[in-house]
């Protein structure tokens, strides 16, 4: 499979933006997968997968031909990595909106 996706991602490099789209199908479930790690709410799942769509266009953009990296692996980390810390921030933001509210409500109290 990653010696398909390679040759995605050489036609993308190369100009054609019609298999960019193949492209991120085929990368699809490696984005969910990711998610899968650390998220399982389902609520979450579609503005994840855009944000890991977003993480791949920035990968293809990004990723060095000239060192010794598998795109696919290079994208897999990437991926991983990225999906990890959007998560981190978004359990912070919401642990601080709680922390934050229960101050208030002792306050009030």
């Amino acid at each position: 499979m990653s010696s398909y996706i390679e040759r995605l991602f050489k036609s993308v490099k190369d100009g054609n933006d019609h298999k960019k789209e193949e492209l991120l199908m085929k990368l699809k479930p490696l984005i969910i997968k990711s998610i899968r790690r650390y998220c399982n709410k389902f609520s979450q799942y579609e503005d994840l997968i855009q944000q890991g769509y977003e993480v791949i266009l920035k990968g293809i953009d990004s990723f060095d031909e000239k060192r010794d990296v598998i795109f696919y692996y290079y994208i897999k980390n990437k991926s991983i990595r990225e999906i990890s810390d959007i998560l981190k921030i978004s359990y912070r933001t919401v642990i601080n909106t709680k922390t934050t509210a229960l101050k208030k409500l002792k306050k009030q109290l």
